[in-house]
C-alpha cells in the first residue's frame, strides 16, 4: 500500500525541522562531550586493561578463596577420607609398642600406608585444579584481564594452607594409637615429613594439570608417575638390590625420603641388638643413608622446583593460544 501524498508531506517536514533544530543541538553536545573525553588509542586501552600486580593479586585471591568456600562438598569429602583412612589404621596397627619384631614389622607397614596413602590423595585432590579452569583463564588471558603470575600465586596461596591442614588432622588421629614413640619430638618430626609429603604430592599434582587439557589424560598419566614412587621408595625391594642403571630412581621418590624420616625419629640405634640379625635396626636394614636434616630439603627442594615448573607450562599454555 502506496503512503498518502499528506502522509509523505508531513514527513518532509519533520525532516526539516529536525535538520534545521534539533541535529545542530545534538551535535554541539557531542562536540563538547568529545572535548572532555580522554581519547583510548590502543596504548592506553592496554594500560587499562593491565592493571597493577598488586590488584590483580588482591582481586584473584578473593576470586579463588571465595570459590574455595563455596565448595564445601570437597572439603567434606577430604574429611571423611583422613577421618575413614585413620580409622582404618588404627584398627589394624592398634598400640603397636615395643621394638620386636611383630611391633616393628607392624610400625613400618604402618609407615609405609601412611606415605602411600597421603600422597596420592594429596595428587589426585589439585588433579583438576587447571583442566577444569582452563578455558575461563584462556579466555581471560586473552582478554589481558591478569597475568599468569598473580593467577598461579593466588591458586597455591590460596589452597596449599589448607591442603596442609589434611596432614595435621591425619596425625592427630593416628600416631597415638598406633604406639609411635610417645614424644614431641617424635610427633613433630612425623608431622614436619608428613606435610612435607603432602606439599611434594600438591606440587606434582599441580605440575600434572597444568601439563594437560585434558581430564582424562592426566589421570591416564597418573599411575605410571605414581607407581614408580612406590617401588622404587625402598620398602618392597631394599635400594641396594635394585640394578645400578635404575637406582638412582628412588631420589626422585618423596615416599622414600619420608619412610627415611619416620624410620630415624622413630627407631634408634640402641633399642636393637646388633647381634640380632633378624631384628636389626631398621634404618641400616633398609639401606636408609641420606640423613633426617637431607630428606626434609630435598623434598622441599623438589616441590618447589615442581612448582616453578608449573608457572611455566602455564606460561606456555597463553602463548600457544
Amino acid at each position: 500500500e502506496k503512503p498518502e501524498p499528506e502522509d509523505l508531506k508531513e514527513q518532509e517536514e519533520l525532516f526539516t525541522q529536525y535538520d534545521q533544530h534539533l541535529r545542530p543541538a545534538i551535535k554541539a553536545e557531542i562536540t563538547e562531550a568529545e572535548k572532555d573525553a580522554v581519547p583510548l588509542n590502543k596504548q592506553r586501552l592496554d594500560q587499562f586493561r593491565a592493571s597493577s600486580f598488586s590488584m590483580q593479586f588482591e582481586q584473584l585471591t578473593n576470586r579463588a578463596f571465595k570459590n574455595l568456600l563455596r565448595n564445601t562438598t570437597f572439603t567434606r569429602v577430604r574429611i571423611i577420607q583422613v577421618i575413614v583412612l585413620g580409622i582404618i589404621m588404627i584398627i589394624l596397627f592398634w598400640n603397636k609398642k615395643g621394638y620386636d619384631l611383630e611391633n616393628v614389622q607392624a610400625k613400618n607397614g604402618a609407615f609405609f600406608f601412611v606415605c602411600v596413602n597421603q600422597f596420592m590423595l594429596a595428587v589426585q585432590s589439585v588433579l583438576l585444579t587447571f583442566p577444569l579452569e582452563r578455558g575461563l583463564f584462556l579466555r581471560e588471558q586473552a582478554n589481558r584481564m591478569y597475568g599468569v603470575l598473580p593467577y598461579y600465586l593466588t591458586k597455591s596461596l590460596v589452597e596449599v594452607p589448607f591442603q596442609l591442614l589434611i596432614p595435621i588432622l591425619f596425625s592427630l588421629i593416628v600416631f597415638w594409637a598406633v604406639g609411635f614413640r610417645r614424644s614431641v619430638e617424635m610427633y613433630f618430626l612425623f608431622l614436619a615429613g608428613l606435610m612435607l609429603l603432602v606439599f611434594f604430592g600438591n606440587s606434582l599434582g599441580i605440575l600434572l594439570s597444568s601439563m594437560f587439557s585434558n581430564v582424562r589424560s592426566a589421570f591416564t598419566l597418573l599411575p605410571i608417575v605414581i607407581i614408580p614412587m612406590q617401588l622404587f621408595a625402598g620398602y618392597m625391594s631394599n635400594v641396594n638390590t635394585i640394578v645400578s642403571w635404575l637406582r638412582w630412581l628412588q631420589y626422585l621418590s618423596p615416599i622414600r625420603y619420608t619412610l627415611e624420616v619416620f624410620f630415624r625419629a622413630e627407631y634408634k640405634e640402641s633399642d636393637f641388638d646388633p647381634n640380632d640379625q633378624l631384628n636389626s635396626y631398621p634404618v641400616d636394614s633398609y639401606s636408609f643413608s641420606i640423613g633426617l636434616g637431607w630428606c626434609y630439603i630435598i623434598m622441599a627442594l623438589i616441590s618447589v622446583g615442581a612448582r616453578i615448573l608449573t608457572y611455566f607450562f602455564l606460561k606456555m599454555q597463553t602463548i600457544n593460544t
